[in-house]
């Protein structure tokens, strides 16, 4: 499924999958996304969504804390569950991450990396050999690591260990911190005024989010605390939004 839909977007072989292209697949999907401010928080608290079968469509919670490469495979995860809708709990998730991986790296990009690690030999040096390519396909090395690993167990190669003493999740854990969240990289590194916050679905994800929630807010008066709670957030914050939106 991965290798399929990499192909209908144009992503050749080896190439990065932009967000841009993400964003017009949900699009696509009848998926609304719903971007949060939910805090350095760990896996897949940072996405979350919600099918409705009513109307067939899907709302999707992504948090705008997450590091650029993190933000891209919650997106990618998320995708994942648009595209299996039968599937439910473990199931789904294990899916929805195994999609995610393939579909950000390809199947050529695992085989011929794997090559290349194989001859790379030293953990240095194929520790820095994963992060150029996670840096080109602006996915974490972590995720990079484990589509190669995907490739060997399929093609019964041995598989590329740097896991013994950490190495892999050290690297990576060092590889975020040099990055920004994509709330510090939309926001200039500071918090977002209402205005902007409410201008950031449709602006940045082409999502009608707060269009939606604007009219159902009036069509169904609606207090602030509503907005707290499809949102998440501090009152004070729920209530500054509730002002500009009605």
């Amino acid at each position: 499924m991965a290798k399929g839909i990499r192909a209908d977007i144009g992503a050749s072989k080896r190439s990065e999958i932009h967000f841009r292209s993400l964003i017009s697949f949900f699009n696509k999907y009848h998926a609304v996304i719903i971007p949060v401010f939910w805090g350095n928080i760990q896996q897949h608290e940072n996405a979350l969504h919600i099918y409705l079968p009513k109307t067939m469509t899907t709302w999707i919670y992504l948090n705008l804390d997450s590091k650029i490469h993190d933000f891209k495979f919650w997106m990618a995860h998320e995708l994942g569950h648009v595209k299996s809708p039968d599937l439910k709990e473990d199931m789904a998730e294990d899916f929805a991450d195994a999609f995610a991986g393939a579909f950000l790296v390809g199947e050529e990009t695992a085989r011929k990396e794997y090559v290349h690690l194989r001859r790379l030999g030293t953990i240095p040096k194929q520790i820095n050999r994963l992060k150029q390519i996670a840096q080109t396909l602006v996915v974490s090395p972590l995720t990079v690591y484990y589509e190669i690993n995907k490739y060997a167990e399929h093609a019964n190669k041995p598989k590329i260990e740097l896991e013994t003493n950490r190495e892999i999740f050290k690297a990576t854990t060092n590889f975020g911190k040099e990055y920004p969240t994509i709330s510090q990289e939309l926001f200039d590194n500071r918090k977002p005024t209402p205005s902007e916050y409410i201008s950031c679905p449709k602006k940045t994800f082409d999502s009608p989010f707060f269009d939606a929630l604007t009219a159902f807010l009036k069509d169904n008066k609606k207090p602030a605390g509503f907005i707290q709670s499809v949102l998440n957030l501090p009152l004070a914050d729920a209530q500054l939004l509730y002002e500009e939106l009605c």
